[in-house]
């Protein structure tokens, strides 16, 4: 299934925090910088035990996707994000959940 966005928060800062709904989930993420990229951190709220949250460049195709272990709170971290535009997909019980494209940092041109 495809997540929806559920709300974004906007506040005056290069930090933003978005929520996305899917069946049976809550999808909550945050994008905060550090340093010179990005860190990624969130939390599915759902009855997955465990999973992955994988990333891929929507400009750099070719890269090897980032991909980080949900914790046993449905946590996750991805540190040293460059920004850009991403996809990401959430590999959980089977079954794969995909957001809308997310922007990190500001967008391109």
């Amino acid at each position: 299934p495809q997540a929806l966005p559920a709300g974004v928060r906007s506040v005056p800062s290069q930090a933003r925090h978005l929520v996305f709904c899917a069946p049976g989930r809550d999808i909550d993420l945050r994008i905060a910088p550090s340093a010179e990229h990005f860190v990624l951190t969130g939390q599915i709220l759902g009855p997955d035990d465990a999973g992955t949250v994988e990333i891929v460049s929507e400009h750099l195709p070719a890269q090897v996707p980032r991909v980080a272990a949900l914790d046993t709170l449905g946590e996750f971290r991805l540190d040293g994000v460059p920004g850009g535009r991403y996809r990401m997909t959430l590999h959980l019980a089977g079954e794969q959940v995909l957001l809308p494209p997310i922007e990190v940092g500001a967008p391109r041109p």
